[in-house]
């Protein structure tokens, strides 16, 4: 992973090989098993946005990842101009390594309009001075070295929300959590370049808020984890050098997956994106043991209907 501002911000430019074919690059060096989410998500959108005008932003994107990206291969992009109307353009597009697909995303663009207006309030939780590093509680929490996180992802500062959402007992059920995170870096005046840095950091501890009820956290060894699917819904303009609050909640978990939405605020409190992903939470050993399917899976019974 790029330790660096500059090192991250290289790795989100992707090489025009021309026909709407792109070449995404791949950091020096990794301790990671397998290449980054959020960078695979970076690369499919830089790529969609080398053929969109300028007058259109990006509002939405939408991620399926089907295979384990490798660190030591080139990923190939390639975009498809599924449509360019009066205010709307869609893109999909597709990652390949050594000729299998790896990932693909639908993107959406519009020509920004006038309209109604109205956004969530953002809950009111301890200031980013006034957190830990979020490094340094997962090393309390998951016995991964602090110093790994931070060769990882030392591009990002990163702070830790201790106190939990207050919920209904009912809503309790689920799990949450809420971090603070901003890019160390200064960028240019670029909102398509900011807005490839969030989708960068976007994929970063989602899933780690469908393990809070179970007792476990963001890089716990005793889960297996991977990104099944990502979604990005753009509201404003994403600043990611200045301070965000990433407040996660997982509904649902079950079948060795989990759901996490979550929604972004400025430190103004402006609601700025919305995320969801749906992802492989996959206990290891004993723990594995003292599961049971989901209900949907269940085997049809009859005298029930």
């Amino acid at each position: 992973m790029p330790a660096t501002v500059n090192e991250t911000l290289d790795l989100l430019e992707v090489e025009d090989l021309g026909g709407d074919a792109y070449l995404g690059r791949q950091p020096e060096s990794t301790v990671l098993a397998k290449v980054f989410g959020g960078q695979v998500a970076a690369q499919l959108l830089a790529s969609a946005n080398r053929t969109v005008d300028a007058d259109r932003c990006v509002h939405s994107l939408h991620t399926n990842y089907y295979l384990p990206g490798d660190w030591s291969a080139p990923i190939h992009y390639a975009v498809d101009r599924v449509r360019d109307g009066g205010s709307f353009s869609a893109r999909q597009i597709a990652a390949t390594q050594d000729g299998q697909r790896i990932a693909t995303a639908a993107a959406s663009y519009q020509r920004m309009e006038p309209g109604f207006e109205h956004r969530a309030t953002m809950p009111l939780v301890s200031p980013p001075r006034e957190s830990r590093e979020l490094f340094d509680v997962a090393q309390e929490r998951s016995d991964v070295p602090a110093a790994q996180w931070r060769q990882e992802f030392g591009a990002f500062e990163m702070r830790f929300v201790e106190e939990r959402p207050s919920r209904s007992s009912e809503e309790a059920r689920g799990g949450a959590q809420r971090i603070w995170f901003r890019f160390k870096g200064r960028l240019p005046d670029d909102p398509a370049l900011e807005t490839l840095v969030f989708t960068y950091i976007s994929d970063f501890s989602l899933l780690g808020a469908a393990l809070t009820p179970h007792g476990f956290f963001l890089g716990s060894k005793e889960i297996h984890r991977a990104t099944l699917s990502h979604s990005i819904w753009y509201h404003g303009r994403p600043r990611p050098a200045e301070w965000f609050l990433y407040d996660q909640e997982s509904s649902w978990a079950g079948g060795g997956r989990g759901m996490v939405t979550a929604r972004v605020f400025t430190s103004a409190g402006v609601l700025v994106a919305t995320t969801a992903q749906e992802g492989l939470i996959r206990p290891h050993g004993e723990h594995r043991t003292r599961l049971r399917l989901p209900a949907f899976a269940m085997p049809f019974d009859p005298a029930r209907g």
